[in-house]
This record gives structure tokens, sequence and C-alpha cells, in this order.
């Protein structure tokens, strides 16, 4: 059976291009705990990310420089979205992704902008991601 509808003779068909997809960084937003990295934040959006081997539909791993934390690596538990960004004790970020457990017990240094998850969730490994603060 047929569902589509069909076009009515003399009618004139409409589509709407649709942009390429951008090769940019892909944008977060700082926190909510990025106050328990100090520094290490710059160092974060700075740096060339790879994409590991070992990510999943819960969370891509990022291999790159180590994110030290100010206070411990440790939070109380609290709730996670797509996009969350949590930084365990290896210092190596995890991006969390639709699979990902709700809620967490490691800092948040940021959060990627929906806007960009699905770009962001089509690269593979050993893909680079570069992050950025959306500008204003």
């Amino acid at each position: 059976m047929n569902c589509r509808r069909q076009p009515q003779a003399g009618a004139t068909e409409h589509r709407i291009d649709l942009p390429p997809l951008s090769d940019g960084p892909i944008r977060v937003m700082m926190g909510p705990q990025d106050d328990e990295f100090g520094d290490a934040k710059e160092l974060f959006l700075d740096s060339e990310w790879k994409i590991s081997a070992t990510s999943d539909r819960m969370g891509y791993r990022l291999e790159g420089p180590v994110i030290k934390h100010l206070h411990g690596h440790n939070i109380v538990t609290d709730g996670t979205v797509n996009g969350s960004i949590q930084v365990p004790g290896n210092g190596q970020p995890i991006v969390l992704m639709s699979d990902r457990n709700t809620t967490g017990g490691y800092p948040k240094i940021a959060t990627v902008m929906t806007a960009d998850l699905g770009r962001f969730s089509r690269k593979y490994p050993p893909a680079l991601a570069f992050v950025s603060r959306p500008s204003v």
C-alpha cells in the first residue's frame, strides 16, 4: 500500500535545501560544576580532542590532555542531560549520550549545546573534536 500523496498534475514540487553540516567546533555551555576545574577550563576549551575507540551510546570518551580537578573527582550524585561532559578521576572527559545514566557522580565541566549534539554524535573514532564557547 502506497501512502505517499501524489502531486497533482502540473503542480510544482518544492524542496528545502538543508545547509551542509558544519565541520566547525562543537559549542558548549560551561557548567554546572565548572568551578571545580580552575584553570583547567581553558585547557579544556583550547585543546584538540580525539574521540576514543571505547566510545559507545552511553558516552563518547575524549582523549587529550588531562583535566585536573581542584577538589577531587567525586561529587554528590546529581542529574545529567544528553551532552553533559563529565570528567572522571583519570581527567579524560566523557560526553554523555542518549543511553547515559540519568544521574552521575563526577563533576560536569560543560554541556554540549543541543544544536550541536546531533552533529557531534555523527563523529566516529578517531575523529577530532574541538570545543568552543558560543559567541553572543
